[in-house]
């Protein structure tokens, strides 16, 4: 099943869900009103009392009576046959929900960023320009890129600089709110796997530590959609930063042990540098990339509470783990933690071109 054939089952099921309230609300509308009309204007009239208040000037009372019968009937019916249709479109939609019941649901989106969306636009590191412009050159043209599953917008940026028009989403509408770029970079709400891109419209895809959250199958089916023949699609991670001998073990714990356990299973693939995971084409190759950031102690704790397992820790937990930490890591950092120091992530990535 198709994001969009799930996303309208999303929107049926809410209508439907609302239409019990509808029935029942018709329904009492329909006693109110025909309550009120019998009781302070009836429209049901007796045939007794339509022939006595014809008995002067004699008219053809028994033609009279007929009439009011068939008045009283044609009353009572409508009133019967409104009841049907909404006992009818009652059972209709409870089958219709029986019968979404039993479709196979697609993937749900794993959401672990969107509660932390202001602090991934403040606390994530940028990757290198070089990056974008090895990647650039690999691409057979420089029209259109997309950078799926933007988050706050950052690798959109640096593509920006390359390409004509890039093309930024994100399954998350907080990331996208979040986000931002260049005039010639266009944001958007959107699946990985249902981007809503022409065909074959693609020079490059871009996917920046996000690709092991995918329905993979899926996504490289639309990779192979969106991009023309010899596009590149590119899927990059990082994992493990370097600060230095002091501080990295201490890290290390933290990562290993402290936060370990709440780590979502899909984070096994950025540690193996996604080598695990299958990919469509043959392979290209890239100089080793590594990515810097001159950080201070307390922005060192600003990206790690963007981490998903720190946010796992602190819902399951109802505490915050990282200020423990802070006070591990306080007298071991330069000038009370007010220097700024190098942090630093290797960059592997698994990079292909469209036959």
């Amino acid at each position: 099943m198709t994001p969009k054939q799930q996303a309208f089952i999303e929107r049926r099921l809410r209508q439907i869900r609302y239409w019990p309230f509808m029935a029942l609300a018709l329904m009492g509308l329909l006693l109110a009103c025909y309550g009120f009309l019998y009781l302070y204007h009836p429209v049901y009239v007796s045939p007794d009392a339509l022939m006595a208040a014809f008995k002067k000037p004699q008219p053809d009372l028994q033609q009279l009576a007929l009439l009011a019968v068939l008045g009283n009937l044609a009353f009572i019916c409508l009133g019967l046959l409104i009841l049907l249709i909404i006992v009818v479109v009652s059972l209709a939609l409870w089958n219709e929900k029986k019968l979404i019941a039993l479709l196979p649901a697609a993937p749900a989106f794993k959401d672990h960023f969107s509660a932390v969306a202001r602090d991934y636009a403040n606390f994530r590191p940028r990757y290198p320009a070089t990056l974008y412009a090895e990647l650039a050159a690999l691409a057979p043209g420089h029209e259109q890129a997309w950078d799926c599953a933007t988050g706050n917008g950052q690798a959109a940026g640096g593509l920006a600089a390359h390409f004509s028009e890039v093309y930024a989403s994100d399954a998350s509408a907080e990331q996208i709110a979040a986000a931002s770029g260049p005039d010639n970079v266009r944001f958007a709400v959107a699946p990985a796997e249902a981007s809503g891109l022409p065909d074959a419209s693609l020079d490059l895809i871009l996917v920046a530590q996000a690709v092991h959250w995918f329905d993979l199958p899926a996504f490289y089916a639309e990779a192979e959609r969106v991009l023309r023949p010899g596009g590149v699609l590119a899927l990059l991670t990082y994992s493990g930063l370097r600060i230095n001998e002091t501080l990295d073990p201490v890290l290390r714990e933290f990562y290993e042990v402290t936060v370990g356990p709440y780590w979502p299973p899909e984070r096994r693939h950025p540690e193996t540098g996604y080598r695990e995971l299958p990919f469509p084409w043959p392979e290209l190759s890239l100089p080793e990339q590594t990515m810097t950031a001159a950080w201070t102690l307390d922005q060192l704790m600003g990206y790690l509470g963007t981490w998903s397992s720190v946010k796992a820790y602190r819902e399951q937990r109802s505490e915050d783990p990282l200020p423990a930490l802070r006070e591990q890591l306080l007298p071991l950092w330069p000038e009370q933690g007010e220097a700024a120091l190098t942090v630093s992530w290797p960059l592997p990535m698994r990079i292909g071109r469209r036959p």
